[in-house]
Protein backbone atom coordinates (compact mmCIF):
# COMPACT_ATOMS: atom_id res chain seq x y z
CA UNK A 1 0.00 0.00 0.00
CA UNK A 2 1.28 3.47 -0.92
CA UNK A 3 0.56 6.36 1.40
CA UNK A 4 1.37 10.04 1.58
CA UNK A 5 3.11 11.21 4.76
CA UNK A 6 3.16 14.87 5.83
CA UNK A 7 6.61 16.43 5.81
CA UNK A 8 7.30 19.06 8.46
CA UNK A 9 10.02 21.67 8.76
CA UNK A 10 10.36 24.05 11.68
CA UNK A 11 6.90 23.19 12.97
CA UNK A 12 5.30 23.95 9.59
CA UNK A 13 3.95 21.50 7.06
CA UNK A 14 5.85 21.96 3.80
CA UNK A 15 4.55 19.08 1.68
CA UNK A 16 4.04 15.36 1.34
CA UNK A 17 6.30 12.42 0.67
CA UNK A 18 5.40 9.02 -0.70
CA UNK A 19 6.21 5.91 1.29
CA UNK A 20 5.20 2.26 1.58
CA UNK A 21 3.07 1.13 4.48
CA UNK A 22 1.02 -1.81 5.58
CA UNK A 23 -2.76 -1.88 5.87
CA UNK A 24 -2.48 -1.45 9.65
CA UNK A 25 -0.52 1.78 9.29
CA UNK A 26 -3.09 3.52 7.11
CA UNK A 27 -4.27 6.85 8.58
CA UNK A 28 -7.70 6.96 10.08
CA UNK A 29 -8.87 9.51 7.51
CA UNK A 30 -7.89 7.22 4.64
CA UNK A 31 -9.77 4.35 6.27
CA UNK A 32 -12.86 6.51 6.49
CA UNK A 33 -12.44 7.53 2.85
CA UNK A 34 -12.17 3.88 1.83
CA UNK A 35 -15.31 2.98 3.76
CA UNK A 36 -17.14 5.93 2.22
CA UNK A 37 -16.07 4.89 -1.28
CA UNK A 38 -17.25 1.32 -0.68
CA UNK A 39 -20.59 2.54 0.67
CA UNK A 40 -21.14 4.74 -2.39
CA UNK A 41 -20.38 1.87 -4.74
CA UNK A 42 -22.68 -0.43 -2.77
CA UNK A 43 -25.47 2.16 -2.87
CA UNK A 44 -25.14 2.53 -6.64
CA UNK A 45 -25.20 -1.25 -7.05
CA UNK A 46 -28.31 -1.63 -4.87
CA UNK A 47 -30.11 1.12 -6.79
CA UNK A 48 -29.17 -0.41 -10.12
CA UNK A 49 -30.27 -3.94 -9.12
CA UNK A 50 -33.48 -2.65 -7.54
CA UNK A 51 -34.29 -0.65 -10.66
CA UNK A 52 -33.72 -3.65 -12.94
CA UNK A 53 -35.82 -5.96 -10.74
CA UNK A 54 -38.74 -3.52 -10.50
CA UNK A 55 -38.71 -2.90 -14.27
CA UNK A 56 -38.66 -6.66 -14.92
CA UNK A 57 -41.61 -7.18 -12.55
CA UNK A 58 -43.52 -4.39 -14.28
CA UNK A 59 -42.99 -6.14 -17.61
CA UNK A 60 -44.17 -9.46 -16.13
CA UNK A 61 -47.32 -7.88 -14.67
CA UNK A 62 -48.15 -6.24 -18.00
CA UNK A 63 -47.79 -9.61 -19.72
CA UNK A 64 -50.02 -11.20 -17.08
CA UNK A 65 -52.69 -8.55 -17.64
CA UNK A 66 -52.49 -9.35 -21.36
CA UNK A 67 -52.85 -13.07 -20.46
CA UNK A 68 -49.49 -13.86 -22.00
CA UNK A 69 -47.61 -14.78 -18.81
CA UNK A 70 -49.14 -17.05 -16.12
CA UNK A 71 -49.47 -16.05 -12.46
CA UNK A 72 -46.70 -17.19 -10.15
CA UNK A 73 -45.92 -16.96 -6.45
CA UNK A 74 -44.65 -18.61 -3.32
CA UNK A 75 -46.53 -20.28 -0.45
CA UNK A 76 -45.31 -21.29 3.00
CA UNK A 77 -46.79 -21.98 6.40
CA UNK A 78 -46.53 -23.41 9.89
CA UNK A 79 -48.66 -26.48 10.53
CA UNK A 80 -48.07 -26.36 14.28
CA UNK A 81 -49.38 -22.80 14.60
CA UNK A 82 -52.01 -23.36 11.88
CA UNK A 83 -50.78 -20.44 9.80
CA UNK A 84 -50.24 -20.05 6.07
CA UNK A 85 -48.92 -17.34 3.77
CA UNK A 86 -48.95 -16.77 0.04
CA UNK A 87 -47.27 -14.04 -2.01
CA UNK A 88 -47.26 -13.75 -5.78
CA UNK A 89 -47.94 -11.76 -8.91
CA UNK A 90 -51.17 -11.90 -10.86
CA UNK A 91 -51.62 -8.62 -12.70
CA UNK A 92 -50.54 -6.98 -9.42
CA UNK A 93 -48.78 -7.81 -6.18
CA UNK A 94 -50.90 -10.26 -4.18
CA UNK A 95 -50.37 -11.28 -0.53
CA UNK A 96 -52.65 -13.68 1.35
CA UNK A 97 -52.57 -14.80 4.98
CA UNK A 98 -54.42 -17.48 6.92
CA UNK A 99 -54.38 -18.09 10.66
CA UNK A 100 -56.26 -20.09 13.26
CA UNK A 101 -57.11 -22.79 10.75
CA UNK A 102 -58.87 -25.87 12.11
CA UNK A 103 -60.63 -28.93 10.79
CA UNK A 104 -64.39 -28.58 10.34
CA UNK A 105 -66.59 -30.33 12.90
CA UNK A 106 -68.36 -33.53 11.86
CA UNK A 107 -71.79 -33.33 10.35
CA UNK A 108 -73.53 -31.59 7.48
CA UNK A 109 -73.80 -27.83 7.59
CA UNK A 110 -73.38 -24.87 5.27
CA UNK A 111 -70.16 -22.86 5.14
CA UNK A 112 -70.25 -19.12 5.62
CA UNK A 113 -68.10 -16.02 5.41
CA UNK A 114 -67.90 -13.50 8.22
CA UNK A 115 -66.52 -10.16 6.91
CA UNK A 116 -63.84 -8.49 9.04
CA UNK A 117 -62.99 -5.44 7.00
CA UNK A 118 -62.42 -4.11 3.52
CA UNK A 119 -60.89 -1.01 1.96
CA UNK A 120 -59.76 0.13 -1.46
CA UNK A 121 -57.52 3.21 -1.46
CA UNK A 122 -55.29 4.41 -4.30
CA UNK A 123 -54.83 0.99 -5.85
CA UNK A 124 -54.31 -0.85 -2.55
CA UNK A 125 -57.08 -3.36 -1.83
CA UNK A 126 -57.60 -5.20 1.46
CA UNK A 127 -60.18 -7.80 2.39
CA UNK A 128 -60.36 -9.78 5.66
CA UNK A 129 -62.82 -12.49 6.62
CA UNK A 130 -63.52 -15.52 8.82
CA UNK A 131 -64.50 -18.82 7.27
CA UNK A 132 -67.29 -20.32 9.37
CA UNK A 133 -69.22 -23.56 9.58
CA UNK A 134 -72.97 -23.32 10.16
CA UNK A 135 -74.90 -20.06 10.06
CA UNK A 136 -76.14 -20.22 13.65
CA UNK A 137 -75.68 -17.18 15.93
CA UNK A 138 -72.45 -18.76 17.24
CA UNK A 139 -70.80 -20.29 14.15
CA UNK A 140 -67.60 -22.31 14.35
CA UNK A 141 -64.68 -20.29 12.96
CA UNK A 142 -62.51 -22.47 10.73
CA UNK A 143 -59.89 -19.81 10.03
CA UNK A 144 -59.16 -16.11 9.64
CA UNK A 145 -58.04 -14.96 6.20
CA UNK A 146 -56.74 -11.74 4.72
CA UNK A 147 -55.81 -10.58 1.23
CA UNK A 148 -53.87 -7.52 0.09
CA UNK A 149 -53.60 -6.62 -3.58
CA UNK A 150 -51.37 -3.78 -4.83
CA UNK A 151 -51.99 -2.52 -8.34
CA UNK A 152 -49.39 -2.26 -11.10
CA UNK A 153 -49.23 1.53 -10.78
CA UNK A 154 -47.36 1.37 -7.46
CA UNK A 155 -44.66 -0.86 -8.94
CA UNK A 156 -44.31 1.48 -11.92
CA UNK A 157 -43.95 4.42 -9.51
CA UNK A 158 -41.31 2.52 -7.50
CA UNK A 159 -39.38 1.77 -10.71
CA UNK A 160 -39.40 5.45 -11.69
CA UNK A 161 -38.21 6.54 -8.22
CA UNK A 162 -35.36 4.00 -8.19
CA UNK A 163 -34.33 4.93 -11.74
CA UNK A 164 -34.34 8.64 -10.84
CA UNK A 165 -32.25 8.03 -7.69
CA UNK A 166 -29.78 5.94 -9.65
CA UNK A 167 -29.40 8.57 -12.40
CA UNK A 168 -28.96 11.34 -9.81
CA UNK A 169 -26.33 9.27 -8.00
CA UNK A 170 -24.37 8.59 -11.20
CA UNK A 171 -24.51 12.23 -12.31
CA UNK A 172 -23.39 13.45 -8.88
CA UNK A 173 -20.50 10.97 -8.75
CA UNK A 174 -19.32 11.92 -12.23
CA UNK A 175 -19.45 15.61 -11.37
CA UNK A 176 -17.38 15.02 -8.22
CA UNK A 177 -14.88 12.91 -10.18
CA UNK A 178 -14.49 15.69 -12.72
CA UNK A 179 -13.82 18.09 -9.87
CA UNK A 180 -10.97 15.83 -8.71
CA UNK A 181 -12.53 14.73 -5.39
CA UNK A 182 -12.61 11.03 -6.30
CA UNK A 183 -10.24 8.72 -8.12
CA UNK A 184 -11.21 8.23 -11.75
CA UNK A 185 -10.10 4.59 -11.66
CA UNK A 186 -11.45 3.13 -8.39
CA UNK A 187 -13.70 5.88 -6.97
CA UNK A 188 -11.62 6.38 -3.81
CA UNK A 189 -12.13 9.66 -1.92
CA UNK A 190 -9.08 11.84 -2.68
CA UNK A 191 -9.94 14.88 -0.58
CA UNK A 192 -7.45 13.77 2.12
CA UNK A 193 -4.77 12.66 -0.40
CA UNK A 194 -5.28 14.72 -3.57
CA UNK A 195 -1.82 14.05 -5.05
CA UNK A 196 -2.14 10.28 -5.31
CA UNK A 197 -4.81 7.64 -4.78
CA UNK A 198 -3.80 5.46 -1.79
CA UNK A 199 -6.11 2.67 -2.98
CA UNK A 200 -4.89 2.02 -6.55
CA UNK A 201 -1.85 4.35 -6.79
CA UNK A 202 -3.26 6.48 -9.60
CA UNK A 203 -1.92 10.03 -9.88
CA UNK A 204 -4.96 12.15 -10.82
CA UNK A 205 -3.08 14.45 -13.21
CA UNK A 206 -1.54 11.47 -15.02
CA UNK A 207 -4.69 9.33 -15.05
CA UNK A 208 -7.11 12.03 -16.21
CA UNK A 209 -6.39 11.41 -19.88
CA UNK A 210 -6.19 7.63 -19.70
CA UNK A 211 -9.28 6.79 -17.62
CA UNK A 212 -12.64 7.95 -18.91
CA UNK A 213 -15.74 8.56 -16.90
Amino acid sequence: MVMLARRWRGGRRVGFEVGATGAGDMPHGSEQAGVGSMMRQTKRLILRVGCLISVALCAVLVLQMAEVAPPFGLSWGDAVKARGYDAGFNGGILVRTASGMRAPPPGKYPYGVQPLGRFDVLGVHYHGWNMTADRTPAPVILGTFGEVRISLGWLVLLSLVLAWRWVVSVVRERRIVRDGHYCRKCGYDLRATPARCPECGLVPAAGAAGVGI
